[in-house]
């Protein structure tokens, strides 16, 4: 690019940016019209020219205004009748500001090209305009948590395109509108997915007309109104049903059988009617996991044994139902039940978990019945049992106290720092998960209808977190981490949770990132893990924000004399900013090909870290990476990809810096590690923190880990030689759980599906409080989270711990399959104290004993107690067991054979009753598996799809 090439595309360019920075005057007017009419409007909002200088929640198509998004400002006033001159707009969010007061104008109508009206959270009033019936290409209508009164509006039935309807949580009145031969009505919306109208006082009944079969919504919450009359037949119709919530209603009669056909509603909520007649058979409905019959008047039955056959439920609540009789055993044996919520009814005799109950069961609540009895079981103390006011509870002993006096559920979740010391913050500050000193953006989380009940579910908080987490970088918002705490049912039964988003780039956000996590959050950008359900959000005034601006009113005079200053000097400066811009881009892109040439690696790094824009990991030079370690001094240990040495970050955080060989080849390991784990955020994967990429020398800075790693833990010469190595069985059994929840989280968590390859002891770390972190992902592949088979052309892994299928394609497809089974081998290690290539010859001198073909013929034998060697602990039998089994059923040699890692998870936490023996392992040794090995390095293509 040449002087003459430069003043060319400045002079261009300032034209282009004259003709296209000069914003509609009829926009502006309106845009003027808001101002005036708001407080705490953004300080930005200076000038005559919005899309030029871009106001803050402004977007633009050339003059045109398309995009006004204010959430969560702390905006004051009211909603001005000026709006409808916008009419190139297509987003209108104005949600979290409950000081924006009003009504909503009827001349909202016209909009025509509105495709978003996300009013949730403010404080508007009055009724909801029938004009609203005229923004036909309306996708999102969320106008939920307001103060609005009086009808539904029937014209809302004509907006075709609908996808998402969320009238809830006002005081709406009146009957839901249904199509007449003159009027439109909720019946016409067949392309709407969500019906929310619940919390409202809606009367008269669920009519008929109101479902069909022509419709395909996902769920439909009519919860806490004023409905009568009985569930209308056609309810059945709508197959596409996931979510039913009719609680808290006047609804009455028989509950129809025909829901049965309701193949896919997981959640159904029927509690707080007046309900009659046979209790319900939902035999049919085998996707159920909440089921909610609580507080109607249904005619007294013994327990329904048809419940036992629902294998996905996770949540029974049959409070006040008449139940008598004794509750069967098998009830227990379901593999998913988490919550038993049976108070208040007439069930008797002795309660009895059996020997195989669910390994997920937390609260089992029969407060008020007649159980005159309780058999107890080993593990039983992992279960909030609750038995107060039944005979057995008249006489409190020392054995009965633990059932028979109440407490409170344990509520008290909260995000965890992340092996970090809190930061000392200033007082209107708060320390981040990752230990800095932040303004975060908080609000309320309300789920509708999760499918759970228990409050101390902390494995399903850790998943919230997790999937908020990552919904925030797909959209690249500037998100460092999330916190949750104070989980609590709400007085609709909705479950709330605290929510806290912590900025990354500076110590708060800006309005643009306030608005575009707001809008995530409201228009449902973000999808929770199904157990939660629906939800919505309530926002908090974002305090950096409170008081940063001044009324709008209050620039009023000073506006019309400051015009041509402001435009003079925009134009002005924007010529200058070009010029040093277009010249600054000249020199980058010169310095850029310079070392390009010099370091062909760089193209690729900058690629991989590109992506995540503002959550780029930081890069360090050389000298820094020598000045935190104190010049490599402080060796932590050796391997072939380099040396890894303890450092600090200037702040003082402890680091481990791993420091590759400079022979690495082209980097591929390199490019591979930084481009896996920087994708990743899970409490059981190591945390890079950030990379080096001089020249031929390439560094990863990782979180110190000071237990080192699992492999010194679990090899029994090691604990004999140095007991302080000796982990106690529920540790490892933890451990063992936490690596597990790694994996699930890499195979199934990430936007992107990572397979690590390489899983094994040694890259299992252990923080302080022993909780496992994955490490070390320089052989791991990315894929399409869709994506279950792999293509690969070369073997990669630790041998003993490579499954077959990576040596050789005709054991079947390279997967998630080949994590699973060198986790299995991991376990087995745990369970047996020693490494899997373990050879014993004193039962047959001519062929070797591989460990594991030992430890199954021990299963197979009954000699189980040469496995337990000396473990007598009924827990601890327990949980070797269970290892064993489980590891046995990971390391099957055909892939399709083992357990998905969510599976394993499933088996970990289940019963060991449940567990079959798997088959005999029939390719595992080492040093067999090695004889494919050279067939694979002669250059064979291993491509397996």
């Amino acid at each position: 690019m040449g002087p003459r090439t430069l003043a060319f595309l400045l002079v261009a360019s300032v034209q282009v940016y004259m003709i296209a920075s000069v914003t509609d005057t009829n926009d502006f007017a309106a845009l003027n019209a808001l101002k005036d009419a708001w407080e705490n409007v953004p300080a930005n909002w200076t000038g005559a020219d919005p899309c030029g200088s871009k106001w803050e929640g402004i977007s633009c198509n050339n003059s045109r205004l398309i995009s006004v998004t204010l959430s969560s400002m702390g905006l004051k006033g009211q909603l001005p009748g000026e709006i409808s001159s916008l009419s190139e707009l297509e987003i209108l969010d104005l949600s979290y500001n409950k000081y924006l007061s009003g009504s909503l104008p009827s001349s909202i109508g016209n909009l025509k090209k509105l495709k978003n009206l996300v009013l949730v959270g403010c404080n508007l009033s009055g009724s909801i305009p029938d004009s609203i019936g005229s923004l036909q290409r309306l996708v999102f209508l969320s106008l939920n948590s307001n103060g609005f009164s009086g009808a539904v509006p029937p014209s809302i039935g004509t907006l075709s395109n609908l996808y998402w309807l969320d009238l809830s949580d006002n005081n709406l009145n009146g009957p839901i509108p249904v199509s007449t031969g003159t009027t439109p009505g909720l019946d016409m919306l067949v392309n709407t997915k969500h019906f929310h109208l619940g919390m409202n006082q809606l009367s008269g009944t669920i009519p008929d007309k109101l479902f069909s079969s022509k419709m395909t919504p996902i769920d439909v919450l009519l919860n806490n109104n004023n409905l009568v009359g009985t569930i209308p037949l056609t309810l059945a119709l709508v197959q596409s049903l996931e979510v039913i919530r009719l609680d808290g209603n006047l609804l009455t009669g028989p509950v129809p059988s025909n829901l049965n056909n309701l193949t896919k509603t997981y959640e159904l909520s029927l509690s707080n009617n007046g309900f009659f007649g046979p209790l319900p058979n939902f035999t049919g409905m085998h996707a159920l996991q909440y089921l909610d019959m609580s507080n109607n008047s249904f005619d007294a039955t013994d327990f329904p044994i048809w419940i036992t056959n629902l294998k996905n439920l996770t949540t029974i609540m049959m409070e006040s139902t008449q139940l008598r009789g004794q509750i069967p055993i098998s009830l227990f044996s379901l593999p998913l039940l988490e919550t038993v919520v049976l108070s208040n009814n007439e069930l008797e005799g002795n309660l009895d978990f059996g020997a195989s109950y669910a390994g997920k069961l937390q609260l089992v609540d029969l407060r008020n019945n007649l159980i005159s009895n309780f058999t107890q079981r080993p593990v039983a103390s992992k279960v909030v049992i609750v038995l107060v006011d039944n005979p057995i509870c008249q006489e409190i002993t020392e054995a009965t106290k633990s059932y028979c006096i109440d407490s409170p559920t344990n509520s008290s979740y909260v995000t965890h720092q992340r092996n970090c010391v809190p930061a000392k913050c200033f007082s209107d500050q708060i320390s981040s998960p990752n230990c800095k000193c932040a303004y975060p953006f908080t609000g309320v989380l309300l789920f509708r209808a999760p499918s759970f009940s228990g409050l101390g579910t902390s494995s399903l908080y850790a998943s919230l977190e997790n999937s908020l987490l990552y919904s925030f970088y797909s959209l690249q918002l500037p998100v460092d981490s999330v916190s949750l705490s104070n989980p609590r049912k709400g007085s609709n039964e909705h479950l709330e949770l605290n929510l806290g988003v912590f900025p990354s780039s500076q110590d708060h956000f800006n309005q643009t990132e306030v608005s575009a996590i707001g809008f995530a959050l409201a228009n449902q950008t973000f999808k929770p893990p199904e157990q939660f359900g629906p939800f919505f959000f309530i926002a908090d005034t974002y305090e950096p924000f409170a008081g940063q601006s001044k009324p709008g009113v209050s620039r009023k005079s000073s506006k019309s004399s400051s015009t041509g200053i402001i435009v003079g000097a925009a134009g002005g400066g924007a010529a200058l900013l070009l010029l040093l811009l277009l010249a600054g881009v000249y020199a980058r892109h010169r310095k850029k090909s310079a070392e390009e040439r010099k370091n062909p690696n760089n193209g690729n790094i900058e690629t991989v870290i590109g992506k995540h824009g503002p959550l780029a990991l930081k890069r360090y030079t050389f000298s820094d990476i020598k000045k935190m370690t104190n010049s490599l001094n402080d060796k932590l240990g050796q391997g072939g990809y380099g040396s890894v040495y303890k450092g600090q970050l200037p702040d003082g955080r402890p680091v481990a810096v791993k420091v590759l060989n400079e022979s690495k080849g082209n980097g591929e390991e390199f490019i591979n590690e930084v481009a896996s784990i920087s994708r990743t955020s899970h409490v059981n994967i190591v945390t890079i923190v950030g990379f080096c990429l001089e020249s031929s020398k390439r560094a990863l800075i990782y979180d110190f880990m000071p237990n080192g790693s699992l492999e010194k833990f679990i090899n029994k010469k090691n604990a004999a030689l140095e007991p302080s190595r000796h982990l106690g069985w529920d540790k490892l059994y933890q451990i063992a759980v936490g690596v597990a929840r790694g994996l699930e989280y890499l195979h199934r968590g990430c936007n992107t599906r990572i397979v690590h390859f390489d899983i094994k002891p040694h890259n299992i770390l252990l923080d302080e409080d022993f909780c496992p972190k994955i490490s070390d992902f320089g052989l791991a592949r990315l894929g399409n989270r869709k994506e279950s088979i792999m293509s690969m052309k070369e073997a990669r892994g630790t041998i003993g711990y490579i499954a077959p299928e990576v040596f050789n394609r005709r054991f079947g497809a390279v997967s998630h399959k080949s994590d699973v089974y060198g986790y299995g081998m991991l376990i087995l290690e745990m369970a047996g104290g020693r490494d899997n290539d373990h050879h014993d010859r004193t039962e047959d001198t001519t062929s070797e004993k591989f460990f594991p073909n030992w430890i199954y013929k021990r299963l197979e034998q009954g000699k189980e107690h040469e496995i337990l060697q000396g473990v007598t602990a009924a827990e601890e039998i327990e949980i070797v067991k269970k290892l064993t089994i489980v590891g046995l059923w990971c390391i099957q040699t055909n892939p399709s054979d083992r357990p998905s890692i969510s599976k394993v998870i499933e088996m970990l936490e289940g019963h060991l009753e449940n567990l079959k023996t798997p088959p005999e392992p029939v390719l595992s040794s080492p040093q067999r598996l090695a004889s494919y090995s050279s067939t694979a390095s002669t250059g064979e293509n291993l491509s397996t799809g």
